[in-house]
């Protein structure tokens, strides 16, 4: 436009030098029109490419060619924004990229001549160095690797396919290594890595999408994609503080043939898992686990929080919370969509307003302890069962255990769903009777009763009586009154005291 131009006119006319245009513009004239200006721009980036170039800069001048920024590929340091094109990739995913993406990132994670202002471990501030696939699709036959002690480093914007010959164990990306050995007692190795708006495809031969080592303060999301992995989308090992959000994952398309749900068992080594968190004080939220996916997300540690975690993943589990220890996990406003959610050696657990729609909860283990589930909708029908929460062991026992609160969606036909939880409240009327007994076997989720309350009160003109509770009779509790009369007794429960 005439008015861009008159931008361009205006550059040309501060760039100028006693009134001369700068080197390599002097058979332009004066612009008049876009063309001009696109012309001027163009051999202003090229003049600055050679000028780059004059103080030991290795530039790519295809970039400066086309009216780009001259990007420097200079190996002595990663600077700003790194562009795997401009280190030979193919963007359209037709030619194997893995070399052009080895020397972009060898350029993205140098450390020489940079100012020495470590993060915290000995970790290596690389100032937000930045990974920018723009937007292309590139096929790599080895990982993406951002070594151990660096921090600060972002991968972004596109598409990353494992080749055929991509290797069964690996990751397309993976940050920090196993092997890593940290410098003190954070136990970290990588700090603040974020990995946003990509797509990643293992291609059913990768091992998974990315896999973080003893990182702090890693980000996975938002707006990632993983798909077709054998073992993990994402895997967290050790370390601490690392958010997986806003993000899709499954192995499968719903429309792919994909296995049974039947040979689906990871503790088995057999089928793939969501995300594997191992590890403590990681968060994953508003994150879709959809269809197909053996298992949904596997929680192996301590203090971890889901938040908005929609797993409708086909596979039989949406979330395994996996307890050897306190792991003191939080579940809250998940939905559970024809999966169930399943709690190992529960302890010091909180599940709180999650949405079950053809799904119910399981408790495993011989002891149950320290496990809130409140607030919980369960929308139950033949498909999810008709109990809103089973326990593998039917005589667990159970200390400090708070189930409550829990909405029945009604989805099954009326009376058939049971709301378990662990109290329970009952009134009952009758008229010239000694005896109410109140039957809570479709109520309680345990198999005792450890407490009492209730009250009577007596119809208007019935006369005044010594009542009281007899001992529970396994699921049965009864009030007793010395002579007959007419009323009502109001009667809550509680177990797992």
């Amino acid at each position: 436009t005439v008015a861009t131009a008159a931008v361009f006119a205006a550059a040309y006319a501060v760039v100028g030098v006693n009134g001369k245009a700068p080197p390599g513009l002097e058979a332009i004239p004066f612009p008049r029109t876009l063309e001009d200006a696109k012309k001027i721009h163009s051999a202003g980036m090229r003049a600055t490419a050679a000028r780059m170039a004059a103080h030991g800069h290795v530039v790519n001048m295809r970039s400066a060619a086309r009216g780009g920024c001259p990007a420097s590929t200079n190996q002595g340091a990663a600077v700003g924004t790194i562009s795997p094109m401009d280190f030979g990739a193919d963007p359209t995913g037709l030619k194997d990229s893995t070399e052009a993406f080895a020397a972009a990132v060898a350029a993205l994670v140098n450390t020489t001549g940079r100012a020495a202002r470590p993060m915290a471990s000995g970790i290596t501030n690389l100032g937000g160095a930045t990974l920018d696939l723009g937007g292309g699709q590139y096929l790599i036959a080895a990982p993406i690797i951002i070594p151990p002690f660096t921090g600060n480093v972002r991968i972004q914007g596109g598409t990353l396919r494992a080749a055929p010959k991509f290797a069964s164990d690996r990751y397309l990306i993976e940050v920090g290594s196993s092997t890593c050995t940290p410098k003190d007692n954070q136990n970290v190795c990588n700090e603040f890595i974020a990995i946003e708006n990509v797509f990643l495809d293992g291609a059913h031969v990768a091992a998974g999408g990315v896999v973080v080592w003893k990182t702090m303060g890693t980000t996975v999301g938002p707006s990632t994609f993983v798909t077709g992995f054998n073992v993990a989308g994402v895997l967290v090992e050790q370390g601490h503080e690392t958010m997986v959000l806003d993000s899709w994952i499954a192995e499968y398309y719903w429309s792919e043939t994909h296995p049974a749900p039947s040979t689906c068992s990871p503790a088995a080594g057999e089928g793939s898992v969501g995300i594997e968190l191992v590890g403590e004080d990681n968060y994953v939220q508003n994150v879709i686990i959809f269809d197909y996916t053996c298992l949904g997300v596997l929680v192996n540690g301590a203090a971890s929080l889901l938040e908005g975690v929609h797993s409708w993943n086909g596979g039989g589990v949406a979330i395994l919370v996996n307890g050897s220890y306190d792991i003191q996990d939080r579940i809250v406003g998940c939905y559970l969509d024809y999966s169930v959610l399943q709690v190992v050696n529960p302890n010091m657990i909180v599940v709180q307003d999650s949405f079950f729609y053809n799904a119910h909860a399981v408790l495993t283990g011989d002891v149950i302890k320290n496990l809130v589930m409140h607030e919980n909708t369960y929308s139950l029908n033949q498909y999810g069962g008709n109990r809103s929460i089973v326990l593998t062991n039917p005589l667990a026992t159970c200390s400090k255990v708070d189930i409550s609160d829990a909405i029945d969606g009604i989805q099954g036909k009326q009376g058939m769903d049971q709301i378990l939880g662990t109290r329970a409240r009952m009134s009952l009327h009758l008229s010239a009777a000694t005896k109410w007994t109140f039957d809570f076997s479709g109520t309680l989720l345990f198999s005792t009763i450890d407490t009492i309350q209730y009250s009577l009160t007596v119809d208007e003109g019935s006369p005044l009586v010594m009542h009281g509770a007899r001992p529970p009779n396994g699921m049965s509790v009864t009030i007793e009154t010395s002579t007959p009369t007419s009323g009502t007794v109001a009667l809550e429960v509680t177990q797992c005291a």
